[in-house]
C-alpha cells in the first residue's frame, strides 16, 4: 500500500478549483465601477407595516459587508439603490386533518433599480422573490409571531439575493 503526499493533494485541489472557474457568487463589484452608494427605503405596496424598513436595513447590512462599496448619503453617492416591495403573499402548504392548516408559506416579491446621479438606469431586476414557511397550528398571536419571524428570515434572504444579483459578474 502506498501513501499519497499531502502536498500533491493540495496542489491538485488548487488546480481543480482555479482552473474550472469556481467562485463564490455575489463577491464581485457593483456595476459601472460604483464605489459609493445610497440605499433608499423600499416603497411598500403590501399591507405589512414593517417589511420595507426591515428589508432596507438588511440590504444596508449586506451591502456594508462588501469591501468594495461604501454606503453614503445621496450627495456623495455615485449611484442610488431604490426598490419596491410588490407583493407579500401567504399560502397554506400543509394541513392537519380536515381543513385546519398546520403550515403556511410567506412569499415576498420585490423590484430593485440602481440609478446614477444623472438619473440614468445602471442596473435593474423587476422580480426577485423569496419565501419562508412557518407553523400555524397554535393560537392566533403565536401564528402572527411565527409569520413575523418568517418575514425577518425571508428579508435577510432577499437582501442576500439582491446583493448577489447586483455583484454577480456572469
Amino acid at each position: 500500500m502506498f501513501q499519497i503526499n499531502k502536498n500533491i493533494i493540495y496542489i491538485l485541489l488548487f488546480w481543480v478549483f482555479t482552473s474550472c472557474g469556481y467562485h463564490f457568487s455575489g463577491g464581485g463589484e457593483f456595476p459601472e465601477n460604483i464605489k459609493k452608494i445610497k440605499i433608499e427605503i423600499f416603497k411598500n405596496k403590501t399591507s405589512s407595516n414593517t417589511i420595507a424598513t426591515v428589508l432596507t436595513n438588511d440590504l444596508i447590512y449586506e451591502t456594508g459587508r462588501n469591501k468594495n462599496i461604501t454606503i453614503t448619503d445621496k450627495d456623495s453617492a455615485d449611484a442610488i439603490i431604490t426598490g419596491e416591495i410588490k407583493s407579500l403573499g401567504i399560502a397554506v402548504i400543509a394541513h392537519t386533518g380536515g381543513y385546519i392548516s398546520s403550515e403556511k408559506r410567506v412569499t415576498v416579491t420585490v423590484s430593485v433599480k440602481i440609478t446614477g446621479k444623472d438619473g440614468k438606469l445602471i442596473w435593474s431586476r423587476e422580480t426577485i422573490s423569496a419565501q419562508e414557511a412557518f407553523k400555524t397550528n397554535q393560537t392566533k398571536s403565536i401564528e402572527e409571531q411565527n409569520q413575523n419571524s418568517a418575514i425577518v428570515i425571508l428579508s435577510k434572504r432577499l437582501a442576500e439575493l439582491i446583493h448577489s444579483s447586483i455583484t454577480d459578474n456572469f
